[in-house]
């Protein structure tokens, strides 16, 4: 089964801004770099990859869990280092029924959400940096027919679907929230138009039977790779990768970051 974002490849206009950005600005520590591209660890169970690229970039949207009781130390913190994005009425962190958030951009405009929820408070998950980061919770999957891609994504992939509707739809497995949206739907707080981005999604998975279950659903022909690194194919025009974790959900270390 899924358990979590394990690792997420976005495209970047700019490897110094990126850099400025997660390490300068939210401390998100450096595995390694170079001319073309980071590697970003949020977490240890974590890794967030920019590859600087000379094209036009649609802005993503990801949102990081972070401690229910830290939210108000951590909105402080981050209303002092950059703008905070604000709703219709003038606010900025929303506190909602079990819930609250916020939400920022970065340099490449992508969207970017702290996340938290009373729930979460015992369930183990040690938090990391000076944002208190406890994983990755969402990754925005904009496609023109949601319906049917969470469709896919629940039989093929075995996953859950929630609040669920024609435009949106949360695609859960473990902790891995995908944000199947419709492109014609707008991302909150800001009306943004919630355009296809190109990324690469891993997901990392329990076991080996997972991983064989899956690629007997597969249609062969979406297939882009199957080897040590793990399973990897195209679904709506995304890049999905299977990886398999050991027993503390660590990464296996493929070499090619």
């Amino acid at each position: 089964m899924i358990t979590h974002f394990a690792e997420l490849t976005l495209k970047t206009l700019s490897i110094q801004g990126v850099r400025q950005f997660y390490h300068g600005v939210l401390h998100f520590p450096i595995e390694r770099e170079n001319e073309d591209w980071i590697v970003f660890k949020p977490t240890p169970k974590i890794r967030l990859i920019f590859e600087q690229k000379y094209e036009p970039i649609a802005p993503v949207h990801l949102a990081f869990e972070v401690p229910y009781a830290e939210f108000g130390d951590i909105v402080q913190r981050l209303d002092k280092a950059l703008p905070l994005l604000a709703w219709p009425d003038g606010t900025t962190a929303e506190y909602y029924e079990g819930g609250a958030n916020v939400y920022f951009k970065d340099g490449d405009g992508n969207l970017l959400e702290f996340i938290a929820h009373e729930q979460v408070a015992d369930t183990g998950f040690e938090p990391h940096g000076s944002y208190r980061v406890l994983y990755l919770r969402e990754v925005g999957m904009p496609v023109e027919d949601p319906v049917a891609a969470r469709n896919w994504m629940e039989k093929t992939l075995g996953l859950t679907i929630a609040r669920d509707s024609e435009l949106f739809a949360f695609v859960i497995g473990g902790t891995a929230h995908a944000v199947v949206v419709s492109t014609k739907r707008k991302w909150i707080p800001i009306d943004m138009y919630a355009l296809p981005v190109s990324l690469a999604v891993t997901y990392g998975v329990s076991d080996a039977d997972y991983v064989n279950q899956v690629r007997e659903r597969l249609d062969h022909r979406l297939i882009i790779a199957d080897n040590e690194d793990g399973l990897s194919f195209r679904m709506y025009g995304y890049v999905i990768r299977l990886r398999v974790m050991n027993s503390n959900l660590a990464e296996v270390d493929s070499g090619t970051f």
